[in-house]
C-alpha cells in the first residue's frame, strides 16, 4: 500500500500515483520524482506494486539527501534504496 502522504524530517510530502505526461524519457521508464519545492512525490502508476514501494523509498532518500546536504550521487541513492528495501521486505518491516 502506498500512502497518500509521508512526513520526511518534519515536512509533509503528498504522494501522487496519477498517470501523467513525462512518465518516460525516450525509451526509459521514469519510476518516480520528488519535488522539493512543492513537497510532493510522484510515483508512476504503470509499474508493479513492488516497484512502487521501492520507488517511494528511493524518492524519500532523495528528499533526505537534499534536506541534509549529503551529496549522494544518483547511483548511491539507487543502491541505498535497493538495499534498504530488501532488508525491510525480508524482515517484514514497514511496507504492507
Amino acid at each position: 500500500m502506498i500512502p497518500k502522504k509521508v512526513n520526511i524530517l518534519g515536512k509533509d510530502y503528498s504522494i501522487s500515483l496519477k498517470r501523467r505526461k513525462g512518465g518516460t524519457l525516450g525509451d526509459v521508464v521514469i519510476y518516480g520524482r520528488a519535488n522539493h519545492l512543492k513537497k510532493s512525490i510522484w510515483i508512476n502508476p504503470q509499474v508493479n506494486i513492488q516497484q512502487r514501494k521501492e520507488t517511494l523509498l528511493h524518492e524519500i532518500i532523495h528528499v533526505v539527501n537534499e534536506e541534509l546536504c549529503l551529496r549522494f550521487s544518483e547511483a548511491t541513492v539507487s543502491r541505498l534504496s535497493v538495499g534498504l528495501y530488501g532488508v525491510l521486505k525480508q524482515n517484514k518491516i514497514g511496507f504492507k
